[in-house]
């Protein structure tokens, strides 16, 4: 298990950074432009400084992250009308933001991030295509978050989310290329300290569940998430985490193989899964089909299919997050359950 934090190398940045080129989810700003305007200073400060030491491979590493940080941060400044956080809801709805998050305060940041790393910038330093390597590692307990990268998908999870902007379980799924928010960027939270377009009656992730009466999730303080395992072999990453929920514990473990996000869950009684599917970025709705243990969400060009081993069944739940709407479905299974998420161009 690798713990970053305290190490002197800077290289976990940009470990961290989806394949996408976005910054990692969690806490106050996040999913505002202005983060990947100040992620591609750091980027590029540090590019210039090993280029100055000499040492050209983690050069050209910070340099191209600068470069995917700013062609993600160029996808949604090319929407019209731009906004300052990623969804399409009507800049003066608020949608998404505090109530101090202002379009013209935080579109100021953003230029100003982006004139510095201009400013900082080093067009000698060569951009190599520097084979990406699967990753599989951990933050300290004060980060509480672990990230998997191999081929393409990226996935993060939160342990012990702060419930005012986040919710714990698998949070991101991301495939380089595809619309971000089509599986999930971000958790939900019941309990957002930001604007949405209605109440989240509850928390959201890729999370387990089970059945008391009616259906608890396994989040808030009803579960601990204890990280057992992290694997890097065989051209597969994975983490394996035990949860202790109420009097179960539930084991999760998630998986990126060279083609798909793979997911199981398994306890001792019927085990469920949490299946957010992204419905409306503020102006655009997504195509959903259901059909068994089968679902797909459409996007921008893109599908995100959901493969269960078991019925995937609509909660009729709607909830919220930064990037938008998403409706709330789960699956489940006896003992065990194993669900697959694959994200293709169609």
């Amino acid at each position: 298990m690798r713990d970053y934090i305290g190490l002197c190398d800077s290289s976990y940045f940009v470990d961290m950074q989806s394949v996408t080129g976005e910054i990692p989810f969690g806490g106050r700003s996040n999913q505002f432009l202005h983060n990947e305007g100040l992620a591609i200073i750091l980027y590029e400060f540090e590019a210039s400084r090993y280029f100055k030491e000499g040492d050209l491979v983690k050069a050209s590493k910070f340099k191209n992250a600068a470069n995917n940080a700013l062609s993600f941060l160029i996808y949604w400044l090319e929407k019209e009308p731009v906004s300052h956080i990623k969804n399409r809801y009507p800049i003066d709805s608020g949608y998404g933001c505090e109530f101090y998050a202002h379009f013209n305060k935080y579109m100021v940041t953003t230029a100003s991030w982006l004139y510095v790393a201009y400013v900082l910038c080093n067009d000698a330093i060569p951009v190599c295509d520097i084979k990406e390597e699967p990753l599989a590692f951990s933050l300290s307990k004060h980060f509480h978050k672990t990230f998997l990268k191999n081929n393409n998908y990226f996935v993060e999870i939160d342990d012990n989310a702060d419930s005012h902007y986040d919710t714990s379980g698998i949070g991101k799924i991301h495939l380089k290329g595809a619309p971000t928010p089509i599986c999930l960027s971000v958790p939900g939270t019941a309990t957002p300290s930001y604007k949405i377009d209605g109440e989240n009656i509850i928390d959201f992730s890729i999370m387990p569940e089970i059945i008391e009466n009616s259906l608890v999730f396994a989040n808030r303080d009803n579960a601990k998430y204890n990280l057992k395992k992290l694997k890097n072999k065989n051209g597969i990453v994975s983490a394996l985490y035990d949860i202790k929920f109420k009097e179960e514990t539930i084991n999760l473990y998630c998986e990126i193989n060279k083609d798909c996000v793979n997911i199981k869950v398994d306890g001792k009684n019927e085990v469920l899964l949490m299946l957010p599917a992204f419905s409306f970025d503020g102006s655009s709705s997504t195509k959903i089909i259901n059909k068994n243990n089968i679902m797909e969400v459409y996007y921008e060009g893109y599908v995100c299919r959901y493969t269960s081993s078991s019925d995937i069944i609509p909660l009729n739940e709607t909830s919220f997050n930064r990037n938008g709407r998403y409706d709330i479905f789960y699956t489940k299974g006896n003992k065990c359950l194993t669900v697959s998420v694959k994200i293709e161009h169609v």
